[in-house]
Formats: C-alpha cells, structure tokens, sequence
C-alpha cells in the first residue's frame, strides 16, 4: 500500500510497508516491496518493517523475519465515519515513539 523511510537520532533508520490485509499475497507484496526499495533506493541500513493489520500464521511470520524483515501490527476501530488506528508497542518501540 504505502512505504515510508524514517529515522531520529536515537533510532536506527527504517523503511515500512503498509498493508490493509494480511493475506499471504499482501504479505508477498510487501516483503517483495520492502527488499527492492532497500536496494534500489540505498537502504541496506535500514530496519524493514511490515506492517500488517494481524498477525500472519507462525510459518509465515518465522519465514519473513528469517530474512530480516520485522512484522508489526495495528488495530483499526471505525466510529462513524472517523478511524482510530493503534499502533502495537513494539513498532512504536522501533520508531522511538511513546507508548
């Protein structure tokens, strides 16, 4: 859906993919995404996050960090016609925001 590279001075640079779906082809997507815009645009340095809607099967979450990818979560509550979105701990950890 979307990447974005950040970093701060307490933190190490990161690159995150977005995704409104944990499908497996979604999941593809994104590691395919996150891997060729760290070496097309010069990232190698930076921390590759995935960041999903839920948690995708324990085979498929073992296979992704394997190769060096972190996956996050968020939560989304619709009320009306606004959306909340909660980050999980650990990628607000990864970015250096509070919790």
């Amino acid at each position: 859906m979307k990447s974005t590279a950040s970093s701060s001075p307490s933190h190490p640079a990161i690159l995150i993919e977005i995704k409104t779906s944990a499908s497996a082809a979604d999941i593809y997507e994104g590691v395919g995404l996150l891997v060729l815009y760290s070496r097309m645009l010069d990232l190698s340095d930076h921390r590759r996050i995935l960041l999903l809607p839920s948690k995708p099967s324990a085979t498929l979450l073992s296979a992704v960090e394997a190769e060096g990818l972190m996956i996050s979560t968020y939560d989304v509550t619709m009320d009306g016609k606004a959306a909340r979105v909660d980050f999980s701990d650990a990628f607000l950890s990864e970015c250096g925001l509070p919790r």
